[in-house]
Parts: structure tokens; sequence; C-alpha cells
């Protein structure tokens, strides 16, 4: 009866039918393994005679413009309402130009097809400096069986 009080209130030891799912979930976790690392990136928005700030990129996609609607609103006015979108695939981050008027530029070119980013790359949009950075950070995951 005890042991039933115990339980009831987790104080106490488990059920012998509870135990195996404990133990199963218990191997479970001593063999996580680092399986994969995933990219944080983050950029560095630099509007001319401004603060600089930092805006991470964590989603799928992230357009920039003078929209308010756009992820990164610059209010630079060299820039197109929706000028260009950063997108994530797999590991790499593109930076795709919206057939913006001015155009985009990273590291100096211009920008007319997808462009793969890589950290300390420059982009320019009107008269609005980002540049790009990233850092790797590990993920836990079970391992395939």
């Amino acid at each position: 009866m005890l042991l039933r009080y115990r339980s009831a209130i987790g104080l106490g030891a488990l059920w012998p039918w509870e135990l195996e799912s404990w133990k199963a979930l218990k191997c479970r976790e001593s063999r996580l393994t680092t399986k994969s690392k995933i990219e944080m990136s983050t950029l560095i928005v630099r509007p001319k005679d401004c603060e600089p700030s930092t805006v991470k990129f964590d989603k799928m996609k992230m357009s920039i413009g003078r929209s308010s609607r756009n992820g990164i609103c610059i209010s630079d006015p060299f820039a197109s309402r929706f000028h260009a979108e950063f997108k994530r695939e797999g590991d790499q981050v593109l930076l795709v130009d919206a057939g913006s008027a001015n155009g985009t530029f990273v590291n100096g070119k211009r920008v007319t097809a997808p462009v793969p980013l890589w950290p300390g790359d420059l982009i320019r949009i009107g008269e609005t400096e980002i540049e790009y950075t990233s850092e790797e950070q590990d993920t836990l995951s079970l391992p395939s069986i």
C-alpha cells in the first residue's frame, strides 16, 4: 500500500511494467549524439548616418526593403519597397534581388541571380550596408536504428 501511495505522489519506485519503459528511455537518452550542425545567421544592418542594428536570420525566408511588411525594414530612399530576400536552402543562405530599381550588391558585384552568402560578405542596398555573419551550433538527435 505504501508503494502505491509513494508512486501516486511521485516519490516511490516504478511499477514493474513501468520499469521497462523507463529503462528504454534512459538507454535512448544515453545514445544521444551530435548528428548535425545548424548555422545561426546574423545580419548587421548599417544604415547611412544611423546606428547599426543586428538581426537574427532564424527563418526560412526574410525580405528586406522600405515597406513595413518586410522582415527587415530600412528607411533608405534608394531601396525599393520590396528590394531583396534572404532564403535558407539546406545549410546555405541565398540572397535574391526582387527586381529592385537600383540593384542589390554583394561584395561590390551586382546580384543578377540567387547568390550564396558566406560569413563576412558585405551586402549593399542603396546607401545601407549589411554584413552577413554565421556560426555553427550543434544539434542533438537520436541516432537512427
